[in-house]
C-alpha cells in the first residue's frame, strides 16, 4: 500500500509521538509520522507542540491526525479529548489548509441522546468540540451511533468499520488448522443486527460462504446496572437465505460455532454472561468466540475473560490500548491498515 514521497508531499501524517497505532498507519503508508509532544504544565493543563522540522512544515498541507479518543495510561479521557482539540487547533495555526481526524475510539460515544432531563449529548458536543477547532472531516472507526455526525454542520462525518480484519483473522485460524466448524455470526440484541450483517458480509468475502445469522432480543433489569434478565433466539438465516423460527431456528443453532458481534465491551459481564449461559448454555452452541471493535475493559474484566470456559476466544481491535496483561483467549486485531486504507484511498480522491 506503499504511497511514493512526491504523491504525498502534500499530505502530513500526523499522531502523538506514544502512539502506536499512529506510527503503524504511517508505517503502511510508507510516510514518516509527524510526532505530537504532548505532557502536562504544573497546573495540569494539556501542553501540546507539533514537532515540525521548519516553521514551514504545516502550510498549505492536508494533514492527517490519528488520534485516540480514549483513556491512556494515566491519562483520562477528558484529557485526551482536550490534546486532541489543542492539536487540531496547533495544526491550524501552523497554516494547514485541510485537517482530517481519524478516531479509533470516540470517548463519549455512548451518552447519544438525552435521557434524563438535564443531560448533554455529549457524543454530539465532543464532536462539534473538533469540528470547531478546525477539524474538516473526522471519521470514527465504528462510532456507537452515526445520528451524532448530523450536528457537524459543514464538517464530514465517516462511520468506519474493522469488519473485514477481523475476518480476516478467522481466515488465518482456519489456515492454521484451527478447527472452526459450522459458523454462525450472532447479534445479541437488535441493535446490533446492522454491525453483526456487516460482519457476516466480511466473513463470506473472506471465504466462508456457508455462513448462517442469528439474532437474538435481550430484557433488561434496569433495576439492576447491565443485568440482562433474558436472551431469547428470535430467528436463524441460513447462507440459503432461508429463515427460521422458534424450534427450528433452535435446532439449525445448535452445534454451530457461534461468532457473537458488538461494537463495545466494558464490564464485559453481559456478553460472558450470554456466551456462558444462554448461546453455549441454553441453545448449545459448539462453542463461541466474539467480536468486539472497542475493548473499554473496567473493571475485573480481563480476568472475567479470562475465567469464562465457554469462550473460546475473544476477538478487539487495537482502538483502546490495554492496561494490563492479555488473557491468552483475548486477539488484539489491528486498526492500522483500516485507516491506511481510508487515507490512502483520500489522498488518490
Amino acid at each position: 500500500m506503499n504511497v511514493s514521497a512526491s504523491r504525498l508531499d502534500p499530505y502530513v501524517i500526523m499522531g502523538f509521538e506514544n502512539d502506536t497505532l499512529a506510527h503503524e498507519t504511517a508505517h503502511i503508508l510508507g510516510k514518516e509520522l509527524v510526532p505530537i509532544k504532548n505532557s502536562q504544565f504544573n497546573d495540569t493543563s494539556s501542553n501540546v507542540q507539533i514537532e515540525m522540522k521548519d516553521k514551514h512544515g504545516l502550510e498549505n498541507k492536508r494533514v492527517y491526525l490519528i488520534a485516540g479518543n480514549c483513556r491512556k495510561e494515566s491519562k483520562s479521557v477528558n484529557d485526551t479529548s482536550m490534546e486532541i482539540f489543542l492539536a487540531i487547533d496547533a495544526a491550524k495555526q501552523a497554516g494547514a489548509k485541510e485537517i482530517n481526524l481519524y478516531l479509533p475510539y470516540l470517548g463519549y460515544a455512548r451518552q447519544d441522546k438525552v435521557s434524563q432531563a438535564g443531560e448533554p449529548i455529549a457524543a454530539s458536543a465532543i464532536l462539534r468540540m473538533f469540528a470547531c477547532a478546525g477539524a474538516n472531516k473526522i471519521t470514527v472507526l465504528d462510532i456507537h451511533n452515526d445520528a451524532v455526525f448530523g450536528s457537524l454542520g459543514t464538517t464530514i462525518g465517516i462511520n468506519k468499520f474493522a469488519m473485514e480484519e477481523f475476518a480476516k483473522r478467522f481466515k488465518q485460524k482456519k489456515e492454521n488448522g484451527i478447527e472452526l466448524g459450522e459458523l454462525i455470526v450472532v447479534a445479541p440484541d437488535k441493535g446490533a443486527i446492522d454491525r453483526s450483517k456487516l460482519f457476516l458480509e466480511a466473513m463470506k468475502i473472506a471465504g466462508f460462504a456457508n455462513t448462517a445469522f442469528a439474532y437474538f432480543d435481550k430484557s433488561r433489569d434496569y433495576a439492576i446496572k447491565g443485568h440482562v434478565q433474558s436472551m431469547d433466539l428470535r430467528e436463524v438465516e441460513l447462507s440459503t437465505g432461508e429463515v427460521l423460527i422458534e424450534e427450528k431456528a433452535k435446532e439449525a443453532f445448535k452445534g454451530k460455532t457461534a461468532i457473537v458481534v458488538d461494537d463495545i465491551a466494558d464490564t464485559c459481564g453481559t456478553i460472558l454472561r450470554a456466551i456462558s449461559d444462554n448461546i453455549v448454555g441454553r441453545y448449545e452452541a459448539k462453542k463461541a468466540y466474539a467480536v468486539i471493535t472497542h475493548g473499554v475493559f473496567s473493571g475485573d474484566a480481563l480476568k472475567k475473560i479470562a475465567d469464562t470456559k465457554e469462550l473460546a476466544g475473544m476477538l478487539v481491535s487495537d482502538s483502546i490500548p490495554l492496561r494490563e496483561q492479555v488473557p491468552s483467549n483475548l486477539e488484539i486485531v489491528s486498526s492500522a491498515p483500516i485507516f491506511a486504507e481510508a487515507i490512502r484511498l483520500s489522498i488518490e480522491m
